[in-house]
């Protein structure tokens, strides 16, 4: 049996960039080496998109898109940090992800028993020295890194590899578990932001796919992948590479820290990413909103524990929710409410063929997506996207939710089933609807056939009908059995 918990959450890690899920050229030996361990989750998605979101899920147990956009952990969320507290399990988090120390990232980090916060990733503020001249740096410098002064001030701190950000996630949560590994019961959440962009890594990783070639960028623009050369943009997948290459050689000097103290026999070991990003596929880089893409939201899972068998593949339906069960099953941990999630151990042990028949993901107020592991549903918005709030205590902490006039009818009620207790009702719009109106407002749903077209290439709705009412089922009852707000029916045409 488990005594220990070690889960470990690399941000934007691409499934389809892995060797483990059928890649041929990037580099990742270490995660495979995981994988030989125990069992590799075929068919596992992330809920709710993008960081906080699927954060939320992961740290508290329930869906989140159905309620709001981003946000803060609540009041009435059961943190796993807070049960490993109420059981006597010490519980530290190893991370660089800044979303946490901004606004709509509170709460998350404080109830862990510590937390080890690395700077200096992406635009967080961190140096602000005026005596660093950006404008002096070398334009391609600056192109490279999009110009955003921040960053550029941020990246004079670095200089040898371990310098990095992930190098020092790993080096750290490395140093804690040879202090503690004989302390248990323990849950070490180990999380790095790489190898989300920006893409920039040291050498030798930086040239590691391909040369470097004129007017490369390691930070590309959200939106069209053809705003790029060809050779640009394959220098932005190279790039992206050579970060998945560093992040997964300094995982393996964690793997060693288990070998060493010989964790192996008693410790859960969980790796997983909050979503994936877009490089090139559809025509798209980055992370668009409108659709549950399978780029987006179908993303790795490995686990390793006692009792599971070395190097199997399970193809279970499985979605976030279900690791946060599973470490508290794995800790004994137990939640005072009903959650959304169902520990994955006995799939991944071989004891159980499956844990549900479907699962739900989306980004708030856009597309809802709904697949059984064969079939994909993306059931749209009616025309218009209405009704639509956000729901929660702490929704003045939401910024990818346009806030509506102070104003607007503003109520309390139990919107939120597993809250067990009233929360607020506020009228909202989508960000990312009112900007580009022709994405959501009444467009059209899709169906794939993931077996035969694993990319979405092919819709198609219009040629299986039992398909779409089968979905479009299965999404109602998913939606009835989390108790989502009776508006998510109605805004995407369920209700009839």
């Amino acid at each position: 049996m488990a005594r220990n918990a070690i889960i470990v959450l690399a941000d934007s890690l691409n499934r389809h960039f892995l060797p483990l899920y059928g890649n041929d050229w990037v580099k990742a030996p270490n995660i495979e080496r995981l994988a030989a361990r125990g069992a590799t989750f075929t068919r596992h998605y992330t809920g709710s998109a993008p960081c906080m979101p699927s954060r939320r899920e992961l740290w508290t147990g329930c869906f989140e898109f159905p309620w709001r956009p981003w946000g803060s952990c609540e009041v009435f969320d059961e943190h796993v940090g807070a049960l490993c507290a109420q059981r006597g399990a010490a519980s530290h988090l190893v991370t660089d992800h800044y979303h946490y120390w901004e606004r709509g990232g509170a709460n998350y980090l404080e109830q862990f028993d510590g937390a080890d916060f690395i700077r200096g990733h992406e635009n967080d503020y961190f140096v602000s020295d005026p005596s660093i001249d950006v404008a002096a740096l070398p334009e391609d410098v600056r192109s490279r890194g999009r110009g955003h002064a921040r960053h550029l001030r941020n990246c004079t701190r670095l200089g040898r590899e371990e310098d990095y950000w992930s190098p020092q996630v790993f080096a750290t949560a490395g140093q804690w578990l040879d202090r503690n590994h004989a302390h248990g019961p323990f849950l070490l959440a180990v999380e790095c932001f790489d190898p989300h962009e920006p893409f920039n890594v040291p050498p030798p990783y930086d040239t590691m796919y391909g040369p470097h070639v004129a007017g490369e960028t390691y930070w590309p623009l959200y939106g069209r992948a053809d705003r790029y050369s060809p050779e640009v943009l394959a220098r932005i997948r190279q790039y992206y590479a050579g970060k998945l290459t560093m992040v997964d050689a300094w995982l393996g000097r964690l793997l060693d820290r288990l070998d060493r103290h010989e964790l192996w026999d008693e410790t859960v070991v969980i790796l997983t990413t909050d979503h994936g990003h877009f490089l090139g596929e559809h025509n798209l880089l980055g992370k668009p909103t409108a659709y549950p893409w399978q780029t987006l939201f179908h993303i790795p899972l490995v686990i390793a524990a006692p009792g599971v068998p070395a190097g199997v593949r399970r193809d279970a339906v499985s979605t976030h929710v279900d690791v946060y069960a599973t470490l508290l099953d794995a800790l004994g941990l137990e939640r005072s409410r009903p959650g959304h999630g169902r520990s994955l151990l006995p799939v991944a042990r071989g004891e159980a063929r499956s844990v549900r028949e479907c699962t739900v993901m989306g980004y708030w107020g856009e597309a809802v997506g709904c697949t059984d592991g064969r079939w994909k549903l993306h059931q749209a918005p009616v025309p218009g996207n209405r009704p639509l709030h956000a729901y929660g205590c702490d929704l003045v902490t939401a910024p990818f939710m346009k806030q509506v006039p102070i104003t607007a009818e503003v109520s309390a009620g139990n919107h939120m089933p597993h809250a067990g207790r009233p929360v607020l009702r506020q009228p909202a719009v989508s960000r990312w609807t009112e900007a580009r109106p022709t994405n959501m407002d009444g467009g059209p749903s899709l169906l794939f056939d993931l077996e035969s077209d694993p990319g979405e290439e092919r819709d198609l709705l219009a040629a299986r009908p039992d398909e779409v009412r089968r979905l479009r089922g299965l999404l109602r009852r998913q939606f009835e059995e989390i108790g989502a707000p009776a508006e998510q029916f109605r805004r995407l045409g369920l209700d009839g």
